[in-house]
């Protein structure tokens, strides 16, 4: 019997250039093991790109290529059992399996709500996402075999809803705290603002982690070699509930309402529970913290989270 090939199929015209790309091939990839396969190709299908959200319709075209050859393709090689990736306008193999394509009378979102259901249906854990063996031997080596010494903080500076960003003046009452505590903090910038940490953290004993703010496997790879993750609600730490041994303390959830129906609701509407719970399949220590991202509040919660685990 001859096996026909297993595609997970990646559409630009329906689906975003971001981070959300990562619940939704998690969510393809719960059906596929679902259905008894481990291993696939992805198919991204580039016959256009989408244009339907307020972020689509401001971004240009070339910044959409940018984000799929930087975003959309890093997350698809992160993605645990992907053989191979494939660009193209048309169905690449024509005896294909195609997910979700030819599964009947199922609809695929990108959502938390969306993952939560499915993780309901399949009792498959969403945490379909690791770094390679060779950037975990590199981070490992960069900062030293021990990372119960080391927390990271990931920082926002994006040109998108830029209330959403993180005031970086919280950082050294974090290195204090800290360095009391015998960790050293490591920063991870945005890509796009990095330029502007250097000089406002010159006279701090931190570390930058600039590579792993532009490569995804080495993000992902020192979010697990951490001890603690401190991050706000943006697209890298929102993947970070995806990925395999990570902990990590989100910030910042009610910043935004990406509904137009209020943040409460919103939020309740996409992530398919309630303001103050966590994501249902959660591993480790990580969690939603439902405070702002403010020195005082990532205290506290650090504090919490270690009395929990001790």
């Amino acid at each position: 019997m001859i096996s026909r090939p297993v595609v997970i199929k990646y559409d630009l015209e329906e689906q975003p250039v971001t981070f959300d790309c990562a619940y939704y091939l998690a969510n393809v990839a719960m059906l596929v093991r679902s259905a008894g396969f481990h291993s696939f190709a992805i198919w991204i299908k580039n016959r256009a790109f989408r244009n339907m959200s307020v972020r689509d319709q401001a971004m240009h075209v070339d910044e959409k290529q940018w984000r799929l050859e930087n975003l959309i393709i890093p997350v698809c090689h992160r993605l645990i059992g992907c053989q191979s990736i494939v660009i193209c306008e048309d169905r690449p193999f024509q005896n294909a399996i195609v997910f979700p394509d030819d599964v009947k009378n199922i609809s695929i979102g990108y959502t938390a709500a969306a993952t939560g259901e499915l993780f309901k249906a399949t009792d498959i854990s969403p945490i379909q996402f690791n770094s390679s063996n060779w950037a975990k031997s590199k981070i490992t080596s960069q900062f030293g075999g021990n990372g119960s010494k080391f927390v990271s903080l990931t920082i926002r500076q994006s040109r998108y809803f830029e209330h959403r960003n993180t005031d970086i003046e919280i950082i050294p009452e974090l290195v204090e705290f800290f360095d009391k505590a015998g960790k050293k903090l490591i920063v991870i910038p945005d890509s796009e603002g990095s330029q502007n940490l250097d000089y406002a953290l010159k006279n701090l004993d931190v570390k930058i982690a600039l590579q792993a703010s532009y490569s995804l496997d080495l993000r992902l790879a020192l979010y697990q070699f951490c001890s603690i993750n401190i991050g706000p609600s943006n697209g890298p730490v929102a993947m970070s509930f995806l990925t395999k041994n990570v902990n990590m303390l989100q910030f910042d959830q009610l910043k935004s309402d990406h509904t137009g129906q209020g943040v409460i609701k919103g939020w309740e509407l996409t992530n398919g529970f309630a303001v103050g719970g966590n994501y249902p399949w959660i591993e480790n220590g990580s969690r939603l913290c439902w405070d702002d991202l403010v020195s005082s509040n990532v205290i506290k919660h650090v504090k919490i989270y270690e009395d929990s685990v001790s």
